[in-house]
């Protein structure tokens, strides 16, 4: 009777090891997020929204073993949209390859770009900046102790494959394996959300509904003249100034004027804070700039034009590089103030040209 159980044993064991292994060796070969290799199967071919994933396989095989490109982009969903051809085309430097991921937060923007930039540097970078800057957490980071957080995969960012058991035993890598295999997107489609969402725009007034009250916004101008060295800009100063022969554009997304007229005023003015502290810090350095263009393009006041009050038409958000391209809506310390006084006297008659949506006072 033991001889049977262990045999029963042995024989459990050697077929969970075999389809272990055989896991382990099906992900190696599929790899459908191309960490690896290029894809044997589906060559040119990626997966939609695992962008923390994908940007592992981009950064080795695009940026790394095919130099693809000269540039990089950073960012949230924002920026997903952009085509790297086509800003190419704008900024006439050559493809950027696009590392804009959903939801990214600054801790992982950093590490991408640091991971990135040590394999080889780029001549550009463009860095959207979030409204997730603002946030707390973010204040004590800095270019040698990022902590990309739970849900970012950083044992795919090395040169190594013996970390990577996360990945390659899993069943979910097998199935995004076959979805790959079977992929028809193209290295700007991947990202692009777009096309997805077409039924989400041109519904303005369902989008003005879901997002009210509106606020009249009063921020502190004092606030404005002290600035925080301990905030994310110090952090970004750091690397700019480590990175002399690197260009860096800095740009704030095209949010709409509804966007900032719902903020509650202690957001508005925490955020109108985060452009003065990057300002201060970014200032001093000839290789970087600073860009607002929600005040010099069309379409911001148009909800329309919006999945919701930040998610933009992709025609806003090529408008916006053109005018980067040609040095428009630069933030500097000369400009600054009159910037924010400006954008907030927009922003303020938005709210009341709908008065009875619009709270005067808290």
């Amino acid at each position: 009777m033991k001889k049977i159980h262990r045999l029963y044993f042995l024989t459990t064991l050697t077929v969970m090891a075999v389809c272990f292994f055989s896991i382990i060796l099906a992900n190696y070969v599929l790899d459908p997020f191309q960490v690896y290799r290029e894809s044997l199967i589906n060559k040119g071919r990626y997966l939609q929204d695992q962008e923390r994933f994908q940007n592992a396989g981009l950064i080795h095989q695009e940026w790394l073993a095919n130099s693809c490109c000269t540039s990089f982009l950073l960012g949230t969903s924002h920026s997903q949209n952009f085509d790297g051809e086509k800003l190419g085309h704008i900024f006439k430097n050559g493809p950027v390859l696009n590392l804009a991921m959903s939801g990214g937060a600054p801790a992982e923007h950093l590490y991408l770009f640091k991971y990135a930039s040590g394999l080889r540097m780029p001549q550009t970078v463009f860095w959207e900046l979030h409204t997730g800057y603002t946030d707390p957490v973010f204040k004590k980071l800095n270019e040698g102790n990022v902590s990309p957080g739970k849900f970012f995969p950083d044992y795919l960012y090395d040169q190594t494959v013996w970390n990577d058991a996360s990945y390659l035993a899993s069943v979910d890598t097998l199935s995004f394996g076959l979805k790959q295999a079977a992929s028809k997107l193209t290295l700007a489609e991947h990202k692009e959300w777009y096309t997805r969402n077409l039924p989400s725009f041109g519904i303005g007034n369902r989008v003005f509904e879901k997002n009210l009250p509106l606020y009249i916004q009063k921020p502190d101008v004092k606030v404005y003249e002290e600035g925080h060295a301990e905030t994310i800009s110090a952090t970004l100063a750091s690397i700019v100034s480590a990175h002399q022969d690197t260009k860096f554009i800095f740009f704030f997304p095209p949010y709409s004027l509804h966007f900032y007229a719902n903020m509650k005023p202690e957001e508005y003015t925490k955020f109108m804070q985060m452009r003065v502290d990057m300002v201060a810090a970014i200032s001093p350095y000839k290789n970087a700039s600073i860009h607002d263009l929600t005040l010099l393009v069309p379409g911001t006041d148009d909800l329309n034009l919006y999945k919701d009050t930040a998610h933009y038409h992709p025609d806003i958000g090529y408008a916006v590089m053109k005018q980067i391209a040609a040095h428009k809506g630069m933030l500097t310390r000369s400009n600054l103030t009159k910037q924010v006084k400006t954008l907030t006297e927009r922003v303020n008659r938005y709210c009341l040209k709908n008065k009875q949506n619009c709270i005067l006072k808290e």
